[in-house]
C-alpha cells in the first residue's frame, strides 16, 4: 500500500472535523488539497503568519503524509501570478460557442424546439385576442408552453451574454486579488476555483468552477500558444545567429 492510498483511507476514517465558530477566514480557506492524494489541508497562524498544513498528519491519522507545513504567502503569490496572466483572445465568445455546438449534438434540435414553442406562443396569443379560445384555456396552454421553454438549456444568445459577464469579471482580476483583504480574496477564489492542488510550496493545479471553466481553459490554451510561439521565435533567433557566425568564420577576411 503506497503513501497516497494510506492518506486517502485516513481521510475517510477521520470523518468531519469541527470548525471553531471564531475561526478566521484566510484567502485560501477550504480550497487547498494535497496534490498526490486529494486530502484537505488546513490553515492557521504560526509565528505571525498563516501556514498551510495537514491536520490529519498532526493528529497522527495520516502518518505517511508527504505534505510539509508551508507558508500560505508562497501560494498567494502564485495565485496572483496566475490571475495576472489570464488572457482572453478577441474571438473568445465565438470559440467557446463553437465548442458548445461541437460537444453538444442536441444544440441545433434545442434551438429548433425553442423556435417552435415561441411560434406556438405567438399564435396562441393571437387566438386569444381574436376570441377563439377562452381566457382559462389560454392561460393553461400559455403556462404549459412557457414551462417547456424554461426546461430547455439557455439559448446561444444567453450563453454569449453570460460569457461576456464572466469575462468582464476576469478583467484585471490579478489587480483585484492584490488589493483585496483575506476575506475578499477567499470569496474571489471560491468564485473561480473548486480546489487548489498544492505540493510543498508549489501549486500543481487548479480546478475551476463549472461556470468559469470554458474561459479559464481557453485562457490557458492561449497562454500555451503564446509561450510556444515565443520559444519558436527564440529558437529561430539562436539558429540565425549560429548560421551567421558559421558563415563569417568560414570566410575570414584576408590579412593585409
Amino acid at each position: 500500500m503506497n503513501a497516497a492510498q494510506r492518506a486517502r483511507e485516513a481521510n475517510a476514517r477521520s470523518g468531519n472535523i469541527r470548525v471553531r465558530r471564531n475561526a478566521r477566514t484566510y484567502s485560501l480557506s477550504g480550497l487547498c488539497v494535497r496534490a498526490y492524494c486529494g486530502g484537505k489541508l488546513h490553515i492557521h497562524m504560526s509565528k505571525g503568519e498563516p501556514v498551510i498544513y495537514c491536520y490529519q498528519k498532526g493528529q497522527g491519522i495520516a502518518g505517511h503524509c508527504q505534505q510539509h507545513t508551508m507558508s500560505m504567502n508562497a501560494y498567494e503569490e502564485q495565485i496572483e501570478e496566475y490571475l495576472s496572466s489570464i488572457t482572453l483572445s478577441a474571438d473568445y465568445q465565438q470559440r467557446i460557442i463553437e465548442a458548445y455546438i461541437r460537444e453538444d449534438d442536441q444544440v441545433s434540435s434545442f434551438e429548433q424546439t425553442r423556435q417552435a414553442l415561441t411560434t406556438r406562443l405567438a399564435r396562441l396569443k393571437e387566438m386569444y385576442e381574436w376570441g377563439d379560445i377562452s381566457p382559462q384555456d389560454y392561460r393553461e396552454k400559455r403556462d404549459l408552453l412557457k414551462s417547456e421553454l424554461a426546461a430547455l438549456p439557455p439559448d446561444l444568445n444567453s450563453r454569449k451574454a453570460t460569457l461576456e459577464h464572466l469575462a468582464l469579471y476576469l478583467a484585471d482580476i490579478g489587480a483585484s486579488w492584490r488589493l483585496a483583504n483575506q476575506e475578499q480574496r477567499n470569496r474571489l477564489a471560491n468564485t473561480l476555483f473548486q480546489s487548489i492542488r498544492v505540493d510543498n510550496g508549489f501549486i500543481e493545479g487548479l480546478t475551476p468552477t463549472p461556470e468559469f471553466t470554458p474561459l479559464l481553459v481557453l485562457s490557458h490554451q492561449t497562454r500555451l500558444t503564446e509561450l510556444r510561439e515565443k520559444e519558436k521565435d527564440t529558437a529561430d533567433e539562436v539558429s540565425t545567429v549560429s548560421i551567421k557566425r558559421k558563415r563569417r568564420d568560414s570566410n575570414p577576411r584576408s590579412r593585409p
